[in-house]
């Protein structure tokens, strides 16, 4: 993010799993984004993650037709894991 996020809005971006987008795009539609920017509130469901206990920070759609999480980790870090490695049901 540190680096994608700063340039300037107009460079296009090729993803290699869906179209090409721009950084100004991604900076004012993607979900991930906009938690990061401090815009979207982050979730706070608990879940599983594996064995490990996390804290939901995100779902949202993915590409393919599934879903991406962003969890964090008992541990304090902060994963981006597919959706079918996260229980919701906790």
């Amino acid at each position: 993010m540190d680096r994608l996020m700063t340039l300037p809005g107009e460079t296009r971006l090729h993803p290699g799993h869906r179209e090409p987008t721009t950084v100004a795009a991604e900076w004012e539609h993607n979900p991930f984004v906009r938690i990061w920017r401090g815009l979207d509130e982050e979730g706070s469901d608990r879940c599983r993650v594996g064995e490990q206990e996390a804290t939901l920070v995100l779902w949202a759609p993915d590409y393919d037709g599934t879903n991406k999480a962003w969890v964090r980790l008992g541990s304090g870090e902060d994963v981006v894991v597919g959706g079918s490695q996260v229980d919701r049901d906790v």
